[in-house]
């Protein structure tokens, strides 16, 4: 059975707000747990998120080389659905991780990730530009291309300056089963136009189906 590719919608920092995405049609919701970004909150603002959106779709909470143990904590406290790792986190790491019974997405960059690929075993794969500032796409689109015989392969996230006037270049070249979104659909840092949000789901999933039955966020 084939399905249309599904949304992540990244970089959320309240309730209200991540209720409205998941309504617009969203698949998961990502929560920024690194210091640094602008788009980070705590736990407790994520416990209310996780909180707010209930079954409504999944919350994923992004990671950037945190130590084990902080993890591990995060999961207790705020009790969100699914593990993103964005940093040089180990096969152990990730090993030690799943022992949490969380799905998780492990972060490759476009430079290498055919051959990163071989030392994770992780539930599905992020793939990403890898280059700016901060962790994440920041806005760079790159060839999504390079990621195209990824797709036939495995199921993935595609990342980095994806909006509504590129989305059905990206899907054409990358064969996606999911897309991940956060710049594109802001005002400003953790602040989403939910007009935007609107717009892009409407149009991935008017773009065909995803590659695989196979689902990543549900």
């Amino acid at each position: 059975m084939h399905t249309s590719r599904e949304v992540k919608i990244c970089g959320l920092t309240t309730p209200e707000q991540a209720v409205a995405v998941a309504e617009a049609g969203a698949d998961a919701i990502g929560l920024v747990f690194y210091p640094p970004s602008p788009r980070h909150v705590s736990i407790s603002q994520a416990r209310e998120i996780v909180a707010a959106i209930g079954d409504e779709c999944c919350t994923c909470g992004i990671f950037v080389d945190m130590p084990l143990e902080r993890v591990l904590q995060i999961i207790e406290r705020t009790g969100i659905d699914l593990l993103q790792l964005h940093g040089n986190e180990s096969e152990a790491y990730i090993q030690n991780l799943h022992s949490s019974g969380k799905r998780i997405i492990k972060v490759l960059k476009n430079e290498s990730f055919a051959e990163d690929i071989r030392d994770y075993s992780a539930d599905a794969y992020l793939l990403e530009l890898g280059k700016g500032i901060l962790p994440g796409g920041n806005f760079q689109s790159w060839q999504w291309q390079q990621a195209g015989a990824f797709g036939l392969k495995h199921p993935y996230i595609l990342a980095g300056g994806i909006s509504k006037d590129n989305v059905r270049q990206a899907i054409a070249e990358g064969n996606p089963q999911a897309l991940d979104l956060s710049s594109a659909v802001e005002s400003s840092p953790g602040i989403k136009d939910l007009d935007k949000v609107q717009e892009i789901i409407n149009i991935i999933h008017s773009v065909g189906t995803a590659p695989h039955a196979e689902r990543i966020f549900s």
